[in-house]
């Protein structure tokens, strides 16, 4: 018994306590499937991981088989993979997304690809989504997505909310204090970036306070940012005053040019007229490139070069690609000059200085013949430009006519911006009318004043669309059938029947009155600003009534459109183009009027 102890002791000493019960209980031992094995340390601090077992985080693991830690501690397989000799394979039919191991072609969170969904109570069928209920096909990858809530697709496929915006009921909303400025949500009143508006980028040196640029502590603004008068070369003593380079900018004055040297203004130098190339003798006489200026003179060309006056160098025109056998004679990239002759490599043709040296038979910017440039997304096979299986060639692009909003089922068709193609058919989003024949112009029935509740249902000049209803537009009252202004009407001044006549037969601002006062114009017993009057705008004639479709700016009428999808300025993808000026609709709070010109009714 004594000597059975002994022995024993002697094993732990040596540390060989994996080959007995040392330091404790046997807790430690190993247990479990999977490649697993909880361990403790007892006493002695080891793990006690049997091989092929391993350590991984106080755990024995079999990185083997381990599907958390497949091949290393912590590699974790796809939800439903499994890990076999150290690699994660999903099962048959089944491919390696993300987040787990998926069946393209039926699961509605992967279909047809990684990552594309079909969104809420949509289904995937042979790698196709088929949308649920509230939700439409968005283009961009084939997926499903609700107009009223996705960030990415807010109020029409493809609109993607700025960071930090919300999609509700189809538009984008920033938190309370920040404004949509297309790429993010934005405080105007402190935000550099856009400081006071979207857009408008704060100068270095300046902070963003109340929403204006202010210029920090001793810098004033000048048109090229914030700058110390003092100091600066380029804005010296005043903005644009620019110093001479060789000369310094001191207490706000540019210094003398160094002694030796002369100011040549034009060419912003001090500069020595006895050795200085870009003004060799006088101030407008530069040297080629190449050439020495020598005691004000310029040097001839070296030895084996030619003067190229029109470029500006000396050239050696048996080899120089810019000059190759005479001034100004181009290879173009990938060419070399020998002996004075534009050289190509082997299979290519010189193409002329622009395009230069290509193989006709591969290069998508010179297919099978010289500046025969393929569509977009094609490629350049044998010479001739190949689109990807199941698009064709639509003028500088090649497209998928089943869902290419720019090409749906024919080359040309474009379906309208705030819809989407489907199965090579426009579809307009749910909420919005399809007016214009194959769904081209998706417009919003209760507020459009041209398909006011329907299609084709014009507003009258004097009225608007409120509520897919033609109404008075903002300002005006309904009088026996006809808008009237009853600030301005001389038949119906302040009220209804109230008629102006006698020592007062003119209407201005409900009252009649002996004259019209203020700068207004007297149109027909009307005291109008044919500035901003749609009545009147710019005059008082019939001619000068704009139309449902015609804001009254400057005294001019322009057209606009409405900002479907938009109730604040701005409205990117609808104010765009001619209509870029986004504007509220006086009068109509929610309202946004996309304006042709870069001004607002007021």
């Amino acid at each position: 018994m004594v000597k059975s102890l002994w022995r024993a002791a002697v094993v732990c000493l040596f540390g060989l306590q994996g080959l007995v019960g040392c330091g404790g209980d046997n807790s430690g031992s190993s247990g479990g499937t999977g490649g697993t094995t909880t361990t403790t340390t007892g006493g002695g601090g080891s793990t006690g991981c049997v091989d092929p077992q391993i350590d991984c985080g106080g755990t024995c693991v079999d990185t083997q088989t381990d599907a958390a830690n497949c091949g290393a501690c912590g590699t974790a397989c796809p939800t439903g993979g499994t890990c076999t000799a150290g690699k994660c394979a999903c099962g048959t039919g089944e491919v390696a997304c993300a987040d787990a191991c998926a069946d393209l072609s039926t699961d509605p969170s992967h279909c047809g690809t990684c990552d594309v969904s079909c969104g809420p109570g949509g289904t995937c069928t042979a790698g196709k989504c088929e949308c649920g209920p509230g939700t439409v096909q968005c283009v961009a990858n084939g997926g499903c997505a609700d107009l009223s809530t996705d960030t990415a697709n807010c109020g029409a496929c493809g609109t993607q909310c700025p960071a930090g915006a919300t999609c509700i009921s189809g538009q984008c909303t920033c938190p309370a204090g920040s404004e949509n400025c297309g790429s993010s949500c934005a405080d105007i009143q402190t935000d550099e970036a856009n400081c006071g508006v979207c857009g408008k980028d704060c100068f270095q040196g300046a902070t963003c306070t109340g929403g204006l640029c202010v210029c920090n502590a001793g810098l004033v603004t000048c048109p090229d940012g914030c700058v110390d008068l003092s100091t600066s070369m380029t804005d010296c003593g005043q903005c644009g005053n620019n110093c001479l380079v060789g000369q310094m900018c001191v207490s706000g004055a540019c210094t003398a040019c160094p002694a030796g040297t002369v100011a040549c203004e034009q060419q912003g130098i001090c500069a020595n007229l006895a050795n200085d190339p870009k003004a060799c003798g006088s101030c407008q006489n530069q040297c080629l490139v190449g050439q020495d200026c020598v005691s004000g003179q310029c040097s001839a060309c070296p030895a084996g070069t030619t003067a190229c006056f029109q470029e500006g160098v000396c050239a050696m025109l048996a080899t120089d690609t810019m000059n190759c056998g005479q001034c100004g004679n181009n290879c173009g990239p990938n060419s070399t000059c020998v002996s004075g002759v534009c050289v190509c490599p082997v299979g290519q043709v010189n193409c002329g200085g622009n395009l230069g040296c290509v193989d006709l038979s591969s290069d998508p910017k010179s297919c099978g013949q010289c500046g025969n440039d393929c569509p977009m997304g094609s490629t350049c096979v044998s010479g001739a430009c190949v689109c990807p299986a199941g698009e064709v060639a639509c003028n500088a692009t090649c497209a998928d006519l089943s869902n290419d909003i720019d090409n749906c089922g024919q080359c040309g068709n474009n379906c309208d911006p705030l819809g989407s193609c489907v199965s090579g058919q426009c579809t307009c989003p749910v909420g919005l009318l399809s007016c214009g024949g194959n769904n081209q112009n998706c417009t919003d029935g209760s507020k459009d004043p041209n398909n006011c509740g329907m299609c084709g249902n014009n507003c009258g000049a004097t009225q608007f669309c409120a509520g897919g209803q033609c109404t008075c537009k903002p300002g005006l009252t309904l009088v026996n059938g006809a808008c009237v202004d009853l600030q301005s009407n001389p038949q119906n001044c302040g009220a209804v029947g109230t008629i102006c006549g006698g020592n007062t037969p003119v209407c201005q601002n409900g009252v009649c009155v002996q004259q019209c006062q203020g700068g207004l114009d007297n149109c027909n017993g009307a005291c109008s600003d044919t500035n901003n009057d749609p009545l009147h705008c710019g005059g008082c004639g019939q001619q000068d009534r704009c139309q449902a479709d015609e804001v009254c700016v400057n005294g001019n009428c322009r057209n606009w459109h409405l900002g479907v999808n938009c109730n604040t300025c701005p409205c990117p993808g609808e104010c765009v183009g001619n209509f870029d000026q986004c504007c509220p609709y006086p009068g109509a709070p929610g309202t946004i009027a996309c304006v042709e010109g870069n001004a607002c009714p007021q």
